[in-house]
């Protein structure tokens, strides 16, 4: 059933925003190639105060990141409707990259279209999410 045609896809956006950022993090620390297919052909990324419109050139930027391997630790999220299908999300927290012990503090926002949900049978289940990524701002925090 697409989100647009369940009423109960507004009222599970907290649900839904936990499945797709679990599921984020989780392949930009695995395989972060994999990642690209979460973002909307038409998505917009700011990273580090530049911008990147379309699929392809986040593409492109994700690629060129300049670490091996990177683990997120998100500590905080909050999320937000925006319309029947669509889902802001802000997280905060933190990143280590190559093996570093000391992390870099980190900020994304990032707005969701959300297609299918797929509501958690138990507790310890998050829920299978279809949805792209429209606009990604990502920030690192020093200091």
């Amino acid at each position: 059933m697409s989100a647009q045609g369940n009423v109960n896809a507004f009222a599970q956006y907290p649900l839904i925003a936990s499945a797709f950022v679990a599921d984020y993090y989780n392949k930009m620390s695995r395989n972060r190639a994999e990642v690209v297919n979460l973002y909307h052909p038409e998505a917009m990324m700011t990273y580090e105060g530049e911008e990147y419109f379309r699929r392809d050139k986040v593409s492109e930027k994700l690629a060129k990141l300049q670490f091996s391997s990177c683990e997120f630790r998100a500590q905080t999220f909050d999320a937000h409707p925006v319309s029947v299908n669509q889902i802001f999300v802000m997280i905060t927290g933190m990143l280590l990259v190559d093996g570093e012990t000391n992390p870099t503090r980190f900020a994304q926002f990032l707005t969701l279209e959300v297609y299918d949900f797929v509501p958690p049978r138990t507790e310890a289940e998050l829920g299978v999410v279809s949805a792209l990524i429209r606009n990604d701002i990502f920030r690192l925090n020093y200091g």
